[in-house]
């Protein structure tokens, strides 16, 4: 009897740590950053994020990317996915410039917040940069997004929607 029940405790035990080291090892679900009165859009080939319903698609013509445009009277947000893309160094130096890596859509990027002297109406900006997000080497695809807004407060929404980037497990491979 004595040996039937050392053996229920073991296996017990067992299944207890086989179960903790399931839970500890899998990602948590996906987090629906949808908010009220914002939809999800695409800006690049597998790459999404969420904008308020107020700004609209613009209408550009790229050379070497793919760039996505959306505007309204207080903000203008921009995406683009090139060989070229800004790396934002450009801005350290200017009024209001703070830079910090984050992770966004479940890669690094640098986060930058800055006043630059060339954007008078709209001078808030935050801007995100994806080094080396498909491709390889010489043939590496970047992205850049930047949020230029009128006010501080648009630049803080500017930065949460930066934050909503996503990749498909595809993007990169």
């Amino acid at each position: 009897m004595r040996s039937r029940g050392r053996r229920f405790i073991l296996a017990a035990i067992v299944i207890l740590l086989t179960l903790s080291a399931i839970y500890a090892f899998t990602p948590p679900p996906s987090v629906d950053l949808v908010m009220d009165g914002w939809v999800t859009r695409t800006i690049g080939p597998g790459i999404t994020c969420q904008v308020p319903e107020t700004l609209q698609p613009k209408k550009v013509q790229p050379f070497d990317s793919v760039v996505t445009v959306f505007e309204n009277a207080d903000m203008s947000v921009s995406f683009d996915f090139g060989w070229y893309s800004n790396s934002l160094k450009s801005w350290r130096g200017e009024p209001g410039y703070s830079q910090r890596t984050v992770r966004i859509g479940s890669r690094a990027a640098k986060l930058v917040r800055v006043q630059p002297k060339d954007s008078p109406g709209k001078p808030y900006v935050a801007a995100v940069a994806f080094r080396n997000v498909s491709g390889s080497g010489n043939t590496s695809n970047h992205l850049t997004g930047s949020c230029a807004a009128a006010t501080p407060a648009g630049q803080e929404m500017g930065e949460k929607i930066l934050r909503t980037i996503r990749f498909d497990a595809k993007v990169g491979e």
